[in-house]
């Protein structure tokens, strides 16, 4: 009697354990078998963090811009772009503003976001697009903006004069079809910066850094193949940071553009994966499965795992290890089919992110073991 009593007390302690407690690896002694999903799936408690939580867990960081819109001279009729690249966290509310008036999309002006990339589209400019456009990033941590002017040329009328008129090769100032964008490089590395120039005759160039003109040398080197002007810039220091601006002369007029450029130090970069998830991976139920990526960047990282939109805990069923050396790995030691969907692995530092998508797909192990018969053909 004393024996029946001690064993429903130690069946009622094991009723009350928390889920998470409960062990659900597979005794030694037990020969390993697949459990009829269609009948009874095993329960799979798997715990969503609320979207307050994934906030805490990722670091807020101001906006900023990793590349500036720049000045832009353009001829009536043509199509005209400012965009630059940005960062912050939570993603920056975008508002562009024309000469201090907010602008709003139309037929002709179309604003859109890629990625990193912040546009403004204008087609079909007139001279009345001509102004200083302002895009101005915003979050709960801060705010910057940054500014560029554009000029719409007028279409000029060429005047003939018998047989020497010259319209089938008009004379241009130059002008930039695509200006300067702001770049960045690492300390050692090097950096290229490059703009689209139209003019006739062939116009004069010259580099400029903060103001300063720049000579050739081992560390500059200019190019211009009739088209395309860049500026290659060798052994990136901390000093080479700074503002560079391409002017363009010849006898019928000058323009230029600028754009930033950044360095960063060692230990104040950005996430970068140099191994990413694999695309598509297929498994079969009952198996292990490892997702892993490898990144560098500035330490310690902020490392969130997603399953299907929803943030992954870290516990049992998927155990999450970041590795001093970079390698982040997410472990799922006994896959089953509801574990198929979209992962997405997020790596957060104070000075951007990065992340990496994988589809898996898990096979029940009934359909994979049915093998084809062999015959043989006598």
């Amino acid at each position: 009697m004393h024996f029946q009593k001690r064993k429903e007390n130690l069946l009622s302690q094991q009723l009350v354990r928390p889920p998470c407690l409960l062990d659900t690896s597979t005794p030694i002694s037990t020969p390993r078998t697949t459990p009829n999903r269609s009948v009874s799936p095993r329960p799979r408690h798997r715990e969503i963090l609320s979207t307050e939580s994934r906030m805490r867990r990722m670091r807020a960081t101001a906006p900023k811009f990793y590349a500036y819109p720049h000045n832009r001279v353009a001829e009536e009729g043509e199509t005209v772009r400012f965009q630059c690249a940005v960062a912050g966290h939570p993603d920056p509310w975008v508002t562009w503003e024309k000469d201090g008036r907010i602008v709003t999309p139309s037929a002709r002006l179309t604003i859109s976001e890629k990625e990193d990339l912040r546009i403004l589209e204008i087609k079909k400019v007139t001279t009345s697009d001509s102004g200083v456009y302002k895009i101005i990033l915003e979050n709960d941590v801060g705010r910057v903006e940054a500014s560029a002017k554009l000029d719409v040329i007028g279409h000029r009328l060429v005047v003939s004069r018998g047989i020497r008129a010259r319209s089938l090769s008009p004379r241009t100032a130059p002008t930039y079809s695509r200006g300067l964008i702001g770049a960045s490089a690492r300390l050692g590395s090097r950096a290229r910066l490059y703009c689209d120039i139209r003019a006739v005759p062939t116009p004069f160039l010259r580099w400029y850094k903060d103001g300063v003109p720049l000579e050739e040398s081992k560390k500059y080197s200019s190019s211009y193949d009739g088209k395309v002007a860049a500026l290659e810039i060798e052994n990136i220091k901390a000093e080479d940071a700074g503002l560079y601006t391409c002017v363009a002369k010849n006898k019928n007029g000058s323009a230029e553009t600028g754009a930033q450029l950044e360095v960063f130090k060692e230990e104040n970069f950005p996430p970068e994966i140099i191994e990413g998830l694999p695309k598509k991976l297929n498994e079969v139920e009952g198996n292990s499965v490892v997702l892993k990526v490898q990144a560098i960047g500035t330490q310690p990282f902020d490392v969130v795992w997603m399953k299907d939109g929803c943030i992954l805990p870290d516990c049992g069923d998927f155990r999450q290890v970041t590795m001093s050396n970079g390698v982040i790995s997410l472990y799922l030691p006994d896959a089953f089919s509801q574990d198929s969907g979209d992962y997405r692995c997020e790596i957060y530092n104070m000075y951007g992110d990065a992340f990496s998508t994988c589809h898996l797909t898990v096979h029940g192990k009934q359909a994979t073991n049915k093998i084809p018969k062999m015959y043989i053909l006598s």
